[in-house]
């Protein structure tokens, strides 16, 4: 039986996840936290398979404007070929639908070749891979960043410029109401950096959740937004910051590797019913972790 998920349920949310990918969160490389969860329920809600005495799958997603994401989202090993995982997508993608969701995203590691089979089915386009970026934090020599900022209206400003229809605030706001984060902007762009581990401290990895800049601005706004990001991950205690770069945005590739990140891995990205716009402007994202 599907039933809405609510925070009572996290914990074995977290069991579950925990059993389908060891550990392995499917963005940030870490261990999901229940702290991290919340945020995602509070961003938009989330459902589970219920076994009875026990979560036996689960999926959470929200909505960013009129562009849906789907995921984290994993079923028990244990009740795995029952078509729980098609249950699921199938119900989160009807409800983004309904909520105003013009495109419905997901992100998946390339081995899991059951799920690419599954979201191919369900009528998904693959569209490419997102890079994970990461550097270490102990070379950074950048000031402390400012104070972070809550301005609803300049990241949907920005938001709004770099892709028609993307309102990211309500996730934005969950995750620094949460104390998972901070937000820092520039004039035309802003960066929200996301802590691993909880409120009270860091795990040691950090990641760059959203970056978005205006079309037009100079290149070195993204560099400068970029490097508050790092100073702030070394500040609060993060040893290694993590960087999402889609395809559409790989052409930044060879200045960051020459300034110290490095891959550490890849996702895929697909899309239904059909893959968003380009982006106009920089857009470094990643909408599950």
């Amino acid at each position: 039986m599907l039933r809405h998920m609510t925070e009572d349920d996290l914990a074995q949310v977290r069991e579950v996840d925990l059993k389908a990918f060891g550990g392995k969160g499917a963005a940030t490389l870490q261990p999901r936290r229940r702290e991290v969860m919340a945020a995602y329920l509070a961003a938009g809600g989330g459902l589970v398979a219920d076994a009875g005495d026990a979560v036996a799958g689960f999926v959470f997603w929200h909505r960013w404007g009129s562009y849906g994401w789907m995921g984290p989202l994993a079923v028990d090993p244990l009740h795995q070929g029952r078509g729980l995982g098609k249950s699921l997508v199938e119900t989160a993608r009807s409800a983004l639908s309904a909520g105003g969701a013009r495109v419905v995203g997901l992100e998946t590691w390339p081995e899991q070749g059951e799920n690419l089979t599954l979201y191919s089915r369900l009528s998904f386009r693959w569209e490419g891979f997102c890079l994970l970026l990461t550097r270490s934090t102990l070379a950074i020599d950048a000031a402390i960043p400012r104070s972070p900022v809550d301005d609803p209206a300049l990241v949907r400003r920005v938001a709004a410029a770099v892709l028609p229809g993307f309102d990211p605030y309500q996730a934005v706001a969950a995750f620094v109401h949460q104390g998972l984060g901070d937000l820092f902007a520039a004039a035309n762009g802003f960066v929200l950096c996301q802590r691993g581990g909880s409120r009270e401290g860091t795990d040691g990895l950090g990641l760059v959740r959203l970056l978005l800049v205006e079309p037009g601005a100079r290149r070195n706004v993204t560099e400068r937004l970029l490097e508050t990001a790092c100073a702030y991950f070394r500040a609060v205690g993060a040893r290694e910051v993590v960087l999402p770069l889609y395809a559409d945005q790989q052409y930044w590739l060879p200045g960051l590797l020459a300034g110290g990140w490095r891959i550490a891995g890849a996702t895929l990205r697909a899309f239904w019913p059909a893959p968003p716009p380009a982006p106009r402007g920089t857009a470094f994202y990643n909408l599950v972790g």
